[in-house]
């Protein structure tokens, strides 16, 4: 794989071996040619690396302390909620945002069981886009979630990609719109591999 930067990538999975495969892969940066921006992963210093590349689980979990801690954990200390919700208002989530501001100081619960499956993919993605990472890599990112919160994944993958890489890796082939190359895997190896013009 050779990622570009400021490029949205799509792994398309056609079975649970490919999944499991396509997404190990990435997380824990193991095995072959896998190249970003030109250097290989071999020649990158692996702490270095998760400086610089968020992973968003299929199904994430959130510490059992407030909707405002949860939303700051692993930021820069210097950017605060507020830089969240300055975010949220200026790119068209202003529902959202007043949602996010009432249950602030609430805690979460136990792995964020208190809140949507959809709002607890929603914090990951905002701490994605607030950490400024040069690599987001998604594991499903709008399975089984409400209508409301697919748009609102849709429109920050939308965000990410303008700005820095992202890669997903999913079964949803209505996610290809967006993406300048897809991938497809099937039985842990690439059948697929296209460019948004070809």
């Amino acid at each position: 794989f050779f990622f570009k930067q400021k490029t949205a990538y799509e792994i398309s999975t056609r079975d649970w071996s490919s999944d499991v495969c396509s997404s190990d892969l990435m997380k824990k940066f193991q095995g072959g040619q896998i190249f970003i921006n030109g250097t290989s992963l071999i020649d990158i210093d692996i702490d270095d690396l998760r400086k610089h590349i968020v992973y968003i689980p299929q199904h994430p979990k959130l510490f059992n302390r407030t909707l405002e801690e949860n939303l700051t954990y692993g930021l820069p200390a210097d950017i605060t909620v507020e830089d969240i919700f300055t975010f949220m208002r200026e790119n068209g989530f202003i529902e959202l945002e007043k949602i996010f501001r009432k249950r602030l100081g609430e805690k979460v619960g136990k792995t964020g069981e208190r809140l949507s499956g959809g709002m607890r993919q929603i914090v990951w993605f905002l701490r994605a886009i607030m950490k400024k990472s040069s690599l987001v890599i998604c594991d499903e990112p709008t399975s089984a979630l409400d209508s409301d919160s697919r748009k609102h994944i849709a429109k920050m993958i939308d965000y990410i990609a303008r700005e820095r890489s992202i890669i997903i890796i999913t079964h949803n082939m209505e996610m290809t719109d967006n993406m300048e190359r897809i991938i497809v895997m099937e039985k842990g190896k690439i059948i697929s591999d296209k460019t948004k013009t070809q």
